[in-house]
């Protein structure tokens, strides 16, 4: 079956815009537009899927932007067109459920990228934004130890690498982590890019996303 980009917008130059980039997109997508958040939500279950809902933040209501979350929904929700987004605003919206918020012009300029990014797991959002995400989880999720002793214990991270990835987790860029251990920059770049590749992740935030769904995961769980 061919997967969908589901669109909740009433804007009709931003729905005309998403059918022409999905028909220009190297993977066959249908193109699904909703004006009811409630359908869209609806029109399948909360279980995994391939399809990707796009939702156009000037086309909720208060009431909507209010009570509207998909916590413990595996499916990917995208929040576009948010103006000026400040890095408070994305943690909301993720902390919501949402795998990234973009402004609409980052979405139409990066288009093919974005798909390509939520489809393979991946956190989309403002990378001037990166620090206070993972500042933010840091508190919220990160100092919950027994959750990265969880993934360190099914992974073959060295204690050399486990060490590290914990400075990466806490937000420390590779020229911070090299100061705090007293190590050049180019051994620290080699240790990450061992712990992104033993984890099967490609970047900083995609790491921090395995920490976050996997937690998420077992707090609803439970």
């Amino acid at each position: 079956m061919i997967p969908a980009i589901k669109l909740y917008t009433k804007n009709k130059e931003i729905r005309e815009a998403i059918n022409q980039l999905i028909f220009y997109l190297p993977q066959d997508y249908n193109g699904q537009v909703y004006d009811s958040l409630y359908e869209m939500h609806q029109s399948e279950s909360i279980e995994e899927s391939e399809n990707i809902y796009i939702v156009d933040y000037k086309s909720l209501t208060e009431v909507e932007k209010y009570i509207f979350h998909i916590q413990g929904d595996k499916r990917s929700w995208l929040l576009v067109n948010i103006d000026d987004a400040k890095a408070t605003d994305t943690i909301l919206w993720i902390d919501k459920g949402f795998v990234g918020v973009l402004s609409i012009l980052e979405l139409i300029n990066n288009f093919a990228t974005v798909i390509n990014a939520i489809k393979h797991g991946q956190m989309c959002f403002p990378k001037s934004h990166t620090r206070l995400v993972i500042q933010f989880y840091q508190e919220k999720y990160i100092n919950k130890n027994r959750k990265i002793n969880d993934l360190f214990s099914a992974s073959q991270l060295t204690t050399k690498e486990q060490d590290i990835c914990r400075l990466v987790l806490s937000g420390l860029n590779n020229k911070q982590i090299a100061s705090e251990k007293n190590i050049s920059i180019h051994t620290v770049k080699s240790h990450v890019h061992n712990i992104l590749t033993k984890l099967s992740v490609s970047s900083r935030s995609e790491l921090l996303g395995l920490i976050i769904n996997d937690y998420k995961e077992n707090e609803y769980a439970n």
